[in-house]
């Protein structure tokens, strides 16, 4: 377990460092059904009472309990049987100091027990009482704007339905993915571009569609899935920019963002679409049919820039702390006398001027961006949760988000056991 526990501490630490959520999520797709329950108990085990990680107060929790996600139940190719995911389930629950908040990615068919989804009513039974969350998994299942809408109406209304009509209460999660490329990962299988992204409108479209149907909290796939071309990180958004291969026997193409002719996108175009989706999902923003592209386009104009301060920072660390500078956005200074960062959607730094000696660290509420100016120790964050009429409006917990992240995904002896900030987008 070394391996796995170096990337979770370092996780762990840049999250607490950097006052994000995180949480474990269990990828079991392709382990048997015979070895799973083992490896899940005994990881478990370990990750709450040796490594102490629902000690972190960053450890993202839902109405009290802190969330676990086991991705992969109820696949056709791995076979898991209902007796052991309800007894995984259990487990879990009753280990956990206070019980746990077991979210599920399961197949898209899952209600009917078909295509993707085993044939087997236990295990519908499993998921409508052993669970508290679910998320079917939409990536690959509609590859353009017309399947996409037919999917929702045939698919996604109905789960929403089946959820809302059971006695206990069952969070319902959509999966949105922002269109992939699945060729170099199928060995040529499947075709170059199969989802385009449509400079964003394919991702925006299934936000559109979600929301108007109530959904309060959504799954984005996937952070930095680039072997499916499927990652909202910061990507080539030139094709003329793209590596060349000049083997013969490896000629694996690479798409930018200007694969669907959309040649003025920047890298970071789909994380600026997350960050629309957080504020969408907190109802601090209306959310149209049409990709808001003139706003996307001007995205940090009117925030600040989470880089900017650190360039800066890094070259000041000599100054003392009331000299560093102050954020804001849309290229105003934070206020006179002080020393400042404007942001113009260039991220262009002023010269510092010296501030008040008595004034203090920004905190959160000045910044827009927890841990962005050094420690926010009396600002802390309070409890995450997807219950948007329990708590007042707080930081939103966002996978991905357009700013500082700290991720990684670790493997288990068999399985996959990912340590991450805020899995997905919800109202807190």
């Amino acid at each position: 377990m070394r391996l796995r526990d170096e990337v979770l501490d370092k996780v762990r630490a840049a999250a607490e460092k950097e006052h994000r959520a995180w949480a474990i999520m269990y990828d079991v797709s392709g382990v048997p059904s015979d070895r799973i329950e083992h490896i899940l108990r005994v990881d478990w085990n370990h990750l709450v009472n040796d490594k102490r990680i629902l000690d972190s107060p960053y450890y993202l929790k839902e109405k009290g309990q802190p969330v676990v996600a086991i991705w992969g139940f109820g696949f056709v190719k791995d076979q898991h049987n209902p007796q052991t995911v309800a007894s995984i389930v259990r487990h879990i629950k009753s280990v956990t100091p206070g019980g746990a908040y077991i979210w599920g990615g399961v197949p898209s068919q899952w209600r009917t027990l078909s295509g993707d989804m085993i044939s087997d009513p236990g295990l519908l039974d499993v998921f409508k009482h052993e669970f508290n969350a679910l998320s079917p998994w939409t990536v690959g299942r509609y590859h353009n704007l017309s399947d996409m809408d037919k999917f929702c109406e045939e698919r996604t209304v109905g789960d929403f339905k089946e959820l809302k009509d059971l006695p206990n209460r069952i969070d319902y999660i959509p999966t949105i993915w922002p269109g992939g490329s699945s060729h170099n990962l199928s060995s040529g299988r499947m075709e170059v571009n199969d989802a385009p992204r449509l400079g964003g409108k394919f991702f925006w479209r299934q936000l559109w569609n979600v929301k108007h149907l109530g959904a309060r909290t959504i799954y984005v796939a996937m952070f930095d899935e680039y072997d499916e071309g499927t990652a909202v990180l910061p990507s080539v958004p030139l094709k003329r920019s793209l590596p060349k291969c000049d083997d013969p026997n490896r000629q694996f193409p690479f798409i930018a963002l200007d694969a669907d002719g959309v040649d003025n996108l920047s890298p970071d175009w789909y994380l600026r679409i997350c960050g629309f989706a957080s504020e969408v999902m907190k109802d601090e923003r209306r959310v149209y049919e049409d990709l808001p592209k003139k706003e996307l386009d001007d995205y940090w104009a009117t925030r600040p820039k989470y880089e900017t301060f650190q360039a800066f920072a890094a070259s000041s660390s000599s100054n003392n702390q009331s000299e560093l500078p102050y954020l804001s956005g849309g290229g105003e200074s934070s206020s006179a006398g002080s020393s400042s960062v404007t942001n113009t959607g260039g991220g262009s730094v002023s010269a510092p001027k010296k501030a008040e000696p008595e004034r203090k660290t920004p905190m959160r509420s000045q910044t827009g961006a927890w841990g962005a100016l050094m420690d926010d120790e009396e600002g802390a964050p309070p409890p995450y949760t997807l219950e948007a009429d329990e708590m007042p409006a707080s930081p939103v917990s966002v996978v991905p988000a357009p700013s500082s992240t700290a991720a990684a995904t670790t493997s288990a002896p068999s399985t996959t056991n990912t340590a991450t900030t805020a899995p997905s987008i919800a109202p807190s």
